[in-house]
Formats: structure tokens, sequence, C-alpha cells
């Protein structure tokens, strides 16, 4: 069964120190009801997990998240198949209004916002952020098959995907379109300057973007690389590979 409750967050916290479990494990037991941060950061968030590791594990189709930040946050997911975000591992719901700042993220799809975005994330901005993904790895999302929009990278944030057929974005590792979903595979109205990515696909917005769009972006003082060692890199100022 999803977890339902709704809440307001009424005071700052400081987590340094303790080590969380996070809330909802899957899409079937994920978030799905709507907690309001209103404007609270969380600082010192530490989270090792496997499967969707962040402060949600899951949150659930019609689950909201927003108006939340968080500050020196380190989560880590463990294992194939591993998704990673500060504000949850993946995601069939709505992110909107929240902030990642100063925090280390790391996964198979790794995001400082979310490992996987399947719906929508909307006006989150990541400052001074370093993600690592061993497949994808992106400063908002490392994966999505939603929307995202209004979202900004920003900081000197470092982004690297590190697998043989890695992707690297500076607002999601790949996204792609879903059939039939309208809204999917779309990256909207985002901005990431002062960045390091490398991945063997590395773009300042998308490493790849599968049949998907992204419109009226901007990327600035961003470097782009790869690992040396592995053919067929592909970088991009906007995509690294665009379908």
């Amino acid at each position: 069964a999803v977890l339902t409750r709704d809440v307001v967050l009424e005071a700052d916290i400081d987590m340094s120190g303790t080590s969380w479990a996070p809330i909802g494990t899957g899409m079937d037991f994920g978030y799905a009801g709507d907690f309001d941060g209103n404007g609270k950061t969380v600082t010192g968030l530490t989270v090792k997990s496997g499967g969707n590791a962040g402060f949600f594990g899951a949150v659930a189709a019609g689950g909201k998240v927003h108006d939340l930040s968080f500050s020196e946050a380190q989560v880590t997911g463990t294992g194939d198949n591993s998704f990673a975000g500060v504000i949850a591992g993946a995601s069939l719901g709505v992110i909107e209004d929240c902030d990642v700042v100063s925090s280390e993220v790391s996964g198979q799809y790794a995001g400082a916002v979310t490992g996987n975005n399947s719906v929508q994330v909307n006006r989150c901005d990541a400052v001074g952020v370093s993600v690592t993904g061993t497949f994808s790895a992106g400063g908002i999302a490392g994966l999505s098959y939603g929307k995202i929009e209004y979202c900004t990278l920003s900081g000197e944030s470092r982004i690297v995907a590190s697998g043989s057929s890695s992707r690297a974005g500076g607002i999601v590792g790949s996204t792609s379109e879903e059939g039939g979903v309208q809204t999917s595979g779309r990256v909207l109205k985002c901005a990431v300057d002062g960045a390091f990515i490398s991945g063997v696909w590395a773009g300042g917005i998308a490493g790849e973007n599968g049949f998907g769009i992204i419109a009226q972006c901007v990327v600035d003082r961003v470097t782009l690389t790869h690992e040396p060692s592995v053919p067929g890199a592909r970088l991009g100022g906007i995509a690294g590979y665009n379908s």
C-alpha cells in the first residue's frame, strides 16, 4: 500500500549524524501524499541504500513534494539498478520548488533531485552539487521519462557518469519520450551555469535526448569531457546525443 498522509514541515531540521531510512521503497509502496516543506531546510541528510535511495525512496503516483530545501546531503545508492536523488530515488509524482545545495549523490542512475523522474520536476535548483552515476548522472535527474521545467544547475557543480556507455547532463543524464504520454521527454526553460560534466555521451542540458524535446534552455561556462579510453564519445553544448 502507498503512504498517503499529508505533512507540513514546521521547522528546519539538522539530520547530521543520523542514518536515514528512505520513506517508501518502490512505486507500490511509495509516498502518495502532499509533503509541504513550508520553505524549511533539512541539513546533513545521510542515506546509503540499495534500490531507491533518497529522503523519499519513491514518490508514488499522485504524490507531491514541494517547497523544501536540502543542504549538505549525502545520498548513496548501492548495487545494480540503484536510483539515487536527494529528494527521491525515483518519482512517479510531482517535485516542485525544491532546492539541493552543497550535496553529493551517487548511484547507477543519479540526480541531485531525483534518480528517475517519470512525471514532473518543476522550479528546482541544484547549487554546488557533486553527482556521480555509473550509467547516468544529471544535475536535476539521472533519468527522465517525464517533464523537467524551470530548473537550474549552478555553483561550479560536478556531474560525472563513469560507465562504458554512460550519459551525463547538466539537467538530466538521459531524457526519453514515453509512448502515448504527451508531456513526457520534455526539458523546458532550464539553465546551467558553471559546471564540469563528464560522460561518454555528455551535454550541457542532457547527455542523451531520446526522441524528446529540449526547448528554451541556456548553458553557460560549462566544461564537457569524456573518459579518453572510451570510443564513440558524443559531446554537445545542449545534448551529447539527440534522437
